[in-house]
């Protein structure tokens, strides 16, 4: 069977394709395209997609699931591809599986420079000093990545402060993100006692179709309501509940959040 993954949540877009009996059995790499760009994900999705088809000699019909990045990340960019593969999955009328998108960060820390007992720290820059961030660890008996803490949305300097209560001074700490030099003074001032490694720029980049060899994904039960993972409220929602305090939400807010 035939399966699509995509990812468009930060910096990179990320398209893959694996064959094979997933996820309760063994499949194969077959293709892996990464782009990085002005964030131009909208604009380039479908025309990544359909290379990638191509080159595969794949017909979009023969597509047997879609596997989708759910976020956390850049709004926008997260959008974009719950809404491609949402689209796509109704209309082929297949199923869709959703995947961390710090989780698909997290597997190229780990495959570029990681031991079994390293801590990963995936790093997606939410501006102002923010980021979009989780902790994952390699667990031996599931030989998977899983997830330590949730993945958040915060103060990057808080959040060095929140892993470091889950650490010991002989862990060793994995940080990967495309955008890691606007962090990297937080880091080296932080308290952290660990030993830290910093991925960033091509190493850091999603391996959307090699990651799930390494994560567990989600089978969607109802594709029509599948929301993003933004851990926050939009801009939009905070203006709204700014200038309306108490307000419950409305189908005419909602409209409103859609059309941002």
């Amino acid at each position: 069977m035939k399966y699509l993954v995509l990812d468009t949540a930060g910096e990179a877009l990320a398209v893959g394709a694996i064959e094979g009996e997933y996820p309760n059995g063994s499949w194969q790499i077959l293709a892996q395209q990464t782009l990085i760009g002005a964030r131009k994900h909208g604009e380039t999705l479908a025309a990544v997609i359909d290379s990638t088809l191509k080159v595969l000699n794949w017909r979009a019909r023969e597509v047997a699931a879609l596997i989708v990045g759910c976020g956390p990340g850049s709004f926008t960019g997260v959008r974009i591809g719950i809404t491609y593969a949402k689209t796509w999955a109704q209309f082929n009328q297949v199923p869709l599986y959703t995947v961390s998108s710090l989780g698909l960060l997290a597997v190229s820390g780990w495959l570029a420079n990681a031991t079994p007992s390293s801590f990963i720290v995936p790093v997606i820059d939410g501006r102002r000093g923010t980021a979009y961030t989780g902790l994952y660890r390699y667990h031996q008996e599931k030989q998977q990545l899983i997830a330590v803490l949730p993945d958040t949305h915060c103060d990057f300097d808080v959040w060095l402060d929140t892993i470091q209560s889950h650490l010991v001074p002989t862990d060793s700490i994995v940080f990967v993100g495309h955008s890691l030099d606007s962090f990297e003074e937080i880091i080296e001032s932080s308290a952290l006692q660990q030993e830290t490694t910093l991925i960033q720029g091509w190493a850091s980049q999603p391996r959307v179709a090699e990651a799930m060899n390494w994560l567990t994904s989600e089978r969607v039960d109802d594709i029509a309501t599948l929301a993003p993972n933004y851990t926050q409220q939009t801009l939009a929602e905070r203006e709204w509940q700014a200038a309306q305090p108490g307000d419950q939400p409305s189908d005419e807010r909602e409209s409103l959040i859609d059309r941002y």
